[in-house]
């Protein structure tokens, strides 16, 4: 099973709120869709990053704090559009578990 969770990073396309994906991941200036609702920064899910002031923003990346060392850092998929296109990223197709890393199947 592929989770749908990925670290905000160029190679998965989502990035903190960085329209240039050849720039370095190096700051925490934003949350996700997913962990913008979860910490009640937003009462609606969106598509778009959560901007965070400088009092709630993290620690920039680095060897201590590297990409990952969050729960922030994570990408919902399924929250977001493919690289290019008008199309979401599907679950079934580019990746199995939903939001909270299960799935509802029929067991044999």
């Amino acid at each position: 099973m592929v989770s749908g969770h990925v670290p905000r990073d160029t190679a998965n396309h989502t990035r903190y709120g960085v329209a240039d994906l050849s720039d370095p991941v190096t700051k925490r200036h934003s949350l996700s869709p997913w962990a913008a609702l979860f910490h009640t920064f937003t009462t609606a899910l969106g598509t778009t990053d959560h901007p965070l002031s400088s009092a709630t923003c993290g620690p920039d990346v680095s060897a201590a704090f590297p990409v990952g060392w969050y729960a922030g850092d994570f990408d919902y998929l399924g929250d977001r559009f493919k690289p290019g296109t008008t199309s979401k990223f599907q679950q079934g197709t580019d990746y199995d578990l939903d939001k909270p890393n299960g799935r509802f199947c029929v067991t044999p």
